[in-house]
Order: C-alpha cells, then sequence, then structure tokens
C-alpha cells in the first residue's frame, strides 16, 4: 500500500493598503520550527505535498472587491551542503521540488476562488486555493526560497491596481546537510 503523502501549505496574504510589498506568510503544519537548529526556516521532508492559499484582505472601508493573479513564481536558490579544506564544495539540487531541474516555477493560474467576504472585525478577504500542489522531491539539502506573486486589485469600481508582493525565507529538506560521505582528496 502506498502512503499517503502529507500535505502542507504555504499561506500568503496581503492587505490592499499596506505600503511595503512584503507578503505576510506561514506554512502549516509545523513547517516552520520557531526553535532549535531549524529555528525561522521552513523545514520540509521528502514526499510532501505544497499546496497554496493567497488571501488578500482590506479594511472595511478600504473599497476593496477582488483581486486576480497576474504571475506567481517560487524560486529556489541552492546552498553548499558540505564544504571545508581540502573538501569539494557540494550544493543542493536547483529545486527541492519534483521538476525539470529548474530553480524557479511559474505558477499556473488555476486558482479556486471563494467570494470576497466579511470577516466578524468588519474587515474584508477574499481567498485563492492553487488546485495543483509541488512535491518534495529531494534528498536533504538547503536552499534560498524566494515567492513572487503580481495581482490585480479591483476596488471601488476603479480601474485594477497592479502590485507586486515578496518574500524570501531560508528552506531545508530533511537537516540540509549531505548525506554522502565527502569524496577523498
Amino acid at each position: 500500500m502506498t502512503p499517503i503523502p502529507t500535505v502542507v501549505k504555504l499561506k500568503v496574504s496581503f492587505d490592499v493598503d499596506q505600503t511595503s510589498g512584503e507578503l505576510d506568510w506561514e506554512f502549516s503544519p509545523g513547517s516552520r520550527p520557531y526553535s532549535g537548529r531549524h529555528a525561522g526556516s521552513i523545514l520540509l521532508q521528502p514526499g510532501e505535498l505544497l499546496h497554496l492559499q493567497v488571501d488578500g484582505n482590506g479594511g472595511p472601508h478600504s473599497g476593496f472587491e477582488a483581486f486576480r493573479i497576474v504571475e506567481c513564481c517560487l524560486m529556489t536558490r541552492p546552498q553548499p551542503t558540505q564544504i571545508g579544506p581540502k573538501l569539494p564544495t557540494l550544493f543542493s539540487a536547483p529545486s527541492p521540488f519534483v521538476g525539470d531541474g529548474a530553480a524557479s516555477y511559474a505558477f499556473p493560474l488555476e486558482f479556486d476562488c471563494s467570494p470576497l467576504r466579511t470577516m466578524p472585525d468588519g474587515s474584508l478577504r477574499m481567498t485563492q486555493h492553487w488546485s495543483g500542489a509541488l512535491q518534495v522531491d529531494q534528498p536533504p539539502g538547503r536552499w534560498d526560497l524566494s515567492f513572487l506573486i503580481t495581482v490585480a486589485i479591483a476596488r471601488d469600481a476603479d480601474e485594477p491596481l497592479l502590485r507586486v508582493y515578496s518574500f524570501d525565507p531560508e528552506s531545508e529538506v530533511g537537516d540540509g546537510t549531505h548525506t554522502s560521505e565527502p569524496a577523498q582528496r
């Protein structure tokens, strides 16, 4: 019997009135340790499936009506897994995800969209879920992980405003170290 893969979710959010281009983000469940060796990074495991959720938010008087995802990309930059005197420097694969070995992934714009809703505090929220999943498929390693999204924000029937948001944490698969024996020189 094939084991059921663990599902992790990357949830990103923005507010239509924020001045910065930074996304608020979280990984769940438990993929972002708050203490220990991996604190502050995103910790993934081989076989996990990554899903994406994007929340657009607005205050009760923001005029926020909707948002449309124009572009959505995940970029990875491999980090060294072995480095030292008289050792060859080894790097992680270009990406921790199944694919063609590229370091960037442009999400197909296939998002399921919920209608705009009013939250208990009076704020407005619209949620979009990517209908696909990325599978973690690499041995232990380390990557810088960047996420960039361009959205068209509709407010009070005005012309949509294009905004670009991003985040840039560090990520690991397993404990982030290379598991093979170092090459002899």
